[in-house]
């Protein structure tokens, strides 16, 4: 009877850690496919912020064109874009990192090559334009940093997303001037 009672707990007993065992994997592919969900949702951003990056130096570049530029919006424009360079250098970076394939500049529409932007403009309607521009990346920046997880990609947002804003400032306060 004692051999039959042993038999019986140790019997119980694997079943309960088998039970014990096979709840707390499951738990773990729950907590892997929310990891993976997020991941997935942090490269799509991190493409759309690579996108909205080039379509920004894109469209400086364009505004650069215009011969009726004052200086100080030259000065600016020049300021802007080694900035913004270097915002898309550490997006590069962080993505390599994270094993992200981003686009490259070639795969990116440019606004110099779109008929709706071959007409000359005065650099109030160029600036205006460019504000619409930042607000796009605006947008994805805060959603990077309301929904992203990792470190890198959060400091990322926050830094480049206070950056983008104070330069949306900027612009506003050179299209008040006149």
């Amino acid at each position: 009877m004692k051999t039959n009672k042993k038999i019986v707990r140790s019997f119980l007993y694997v079943f309960f850690l088998f039970t014990i065992i096979s709840c707390d994997s499951n738990n773990s592919s729950k907590i892997e496919e929310a990891k993976i969900y997020s991941n997935q949702e942090d490269a799509k951003l991190l493409v759309m912020a690579t996108k909205n990056y080039i379509q920004i130096i894109s469209y400086n570049n364009y505004i650069k064109t215009n011969e009726n530029l004052s200086t100080e919006v030259k000065m600016f424009l020049n300021f802007f874009n080694r900035n913004i360079t270097k915002r898309l250098n550490n997006l590069k970076e962080i993505s390599r990192d994270e094993l992200i394939l981003l686009p490259h500049v070639n795969e990116v529409v440019f606004h110099d090559k779109n008929s709706s932007y071959k007409e000359k403009k005065n650099e109030f309607k160029l600036l205006k334009n460019l504000n619409t521009l930042i607000d796009n990346q605006l947008d994805v920046l805060k959603r990077l940093v309301n929904n992203s997880n990792n470190t890198a990609i959060h400091v990322f947002a926050n830094d480049s997303g206070d950056f983008i804003q104070e330069q949306k400032y900027n612009i506003k306060s050179i299209i008040n001037k006149n």
